[in-house]
């Protein structure tokens, strides 16, 4: 069976947002000193490869642990978007988004993310509105990219797709490598945890 890996790696180089507390990942034990290995990680979790929640920008209590774990799996579709900004909906994309699907935008951007940080989380593209209210229609289930965010302040595109129960998945890579496929599946369960928002290991499989 093969998957194909879309996430980024938390180790202790990886880049936060700006203004947000930097990741933290050390080794606390020594197996020579204590007998054993182990890591210990101080994050947020809107770091890397993640999924966001709908309480992260709207009035809805309900935290990762109380999805189902088939909310964050799906049919996946990869759009091609490099050089559009803002990245507008197309006729022919119609055909190919279907309800209940994982929308994955392939900008290029994540190829900044380890090499220019500050280029990464500040020049990102944006999805248009109108494709924001496109998708929102569709029901998707979840909306991904390779950028830190579909939008910026005052994130009107994550209120929007949230208020409607899409959940949105940033900080991807290697979506070219889905370009080919026919047919895929997405999957990117977060932690099973009380929180807004989780890491996730986003993998595809080809059918």
């Amino acid at each position: 069976m093969k998957f194909i890996d879309l996430s980024q790696t938390i180790d202790p180089q990886t880049p936060t947002y700006p203004g947000e507390t930097p990741t933290r990942l050390w080794r606390e034990r020594e197996l020579a000193a204590d007998g054993h290995v182990a890591y210990r990680l101080e994050s947020g979790f809107h770091v890397a490869t993640h999924i966001d929640m709908p309480m992260h920008f709207v009035d809805d209590n309900r935290t990762c642990a109380d999805f189902a774990p088939d909310r964050f799996a799906g049919r996946g579709v990869v759009l091609d978007v490099r050089g559009e900004n803002p990245i507008r909906h197309k006729s022919h994309y119609d055909g190919l988004i279907r309800r209940d699907d994982v929308v994955l935008l392939y900008t290029d951007h994540d190829a900044l993310f380890n090499s220019n940080p500050q280029k990464y989380y500040t020049q990102h593209p944006i999805v248009d509105m109108d494709f924001v209210a496109n998708l929102a229609e569709k029901q998707i289930k979840i909306l991904g990219t390779d950028c830190c965010s579909p939008d910026y302040a005052p994130y009107d595109a994550h209120k929007v797709l949230l208020s409607q129960g899409i959940f949105i998945m940033e900080n991807l890579t290697n979506l070219a490598s889905l370009l080919d496929l026919e047919e895929f599946e997405v999957f990117a369960f977060p932690l099973k945890i009380a929180a807004e928002g989780s890491f996730v290991r986003a993998v595809a499989r080809p059918f």
